[in-house]
């Protein structure tokens, strides 16, 4: 099963690449990564919020879920690089084609994955994907999600969870990807380890280490013949990004969650 991988150009993307093309089974093989280079329209979203909430200070700029530091990127990045790359070695895997495009819907991206004669796509951590390209392939594309589905769908579900006083429920769901977010059929949900240093700087790292062996996982059993999907029953609620603020106070309950599973 050829599979290409659709992501962006991060630290803890290149480490799942690197593990995936050295840890995937004989039936199959990583051909190619299609890397995103578009950013977030985070100050355009930012700047739309605060008009929509206009004479609303509180909810137009304190609590607008779009202004996020990027404080909280170099904690994360400070706390996982020691950690994916021991040596100091972030490079990509080596031999494995790697296409940078502005977007993964673009004609380049696309006709990548026509070259590459892919069978699979895999996508975690880029924009919307849409359906000219996940639908392009013959086994269409699985989406790596940072929640429980079908509770959880959209972004920082995890945090939203951990807020909401159900840290239990932090999870990595693996679905099909459909026209709409988070609600394909779900092949494989794993929750995040009880790990003592659960923190808001951590919780990527432990994500993507689920995230990576799940996806290792799943492609095997896709490749053999042996996964089968769960269709999901609608009743998943949607998340926008969590403001900072609120961020906060879910570092506080996964504080809380991480002391309580420790003394265990």
């Amino acid at each position: 099963m050829r599979v290409a991988v659709l992501s962006t150009d991060t630290g803890h993307h290149r480490w799942f690449l690197r593990e995936l093309v050295a840890k995937t089974g004989p039936n199959v093989e990583i051909v190619l990564a299609l890397l995103e280079t578009r950013a977030y329209p985070w100050a355009r979203n930012a700047a739309r919020h605060r008009a929509e909430h206009r004479g609303r200070p509180l909810q137009g700029w304190l609590l607008n879920p779009y202004v996020q530091p990027a404080l909280l990127s170099r904690l994360q990045d400070r706390f996982e690089r020691p950690r994916f790359f021991p040596g100091g070695d972030d490079s990509l895997p080596v031999g494995l084609p790697v296409v940078t495009v502005a977007s993964v819907n673009d004609d380049g991206a696309t006709a990548a994955i026509d070259s590459a004669m892919v069978d699979l796509l895999f996508v975690y951590g880029t924009g919307l994907v849409k359906p000219h390209v996940f639908t392009r392939t013959p086994r269409g594309a699985i989406n790596a999600h940072g929640g429980l589905l079908p509770g959880y769908r959209g972004l920082d579900t995890n945090l939203w969870s951990a807020l909401r006083g159900r840290a239990d429920e932090m999870a990595v769901t693996l679905h099909q990807m459909d026209a709409t977010f988070d609600t394909g059929d779900i092949y494989l949900s794993r929750p995040l380890p009880r790990a003592s240093d659960l923190r808001l700087r951590s919780l990527r790292y432990h994500t993507t280490v689920v995230c990576t062996q799940m996806a290792i996982d799943l492609l095997g059993a896709l490749a053999d013949g042996t996964a089968t999907p769960t269709k999901q029953d609608g009743s998943g609620e949607y998340f926008r990004p969590m403001p900072f603020v609120t961020k906060l106070r879910a570092r506080r309950a996964l504080r809380r969650h991480a002391s309580e599973k420790s003394t265990r």
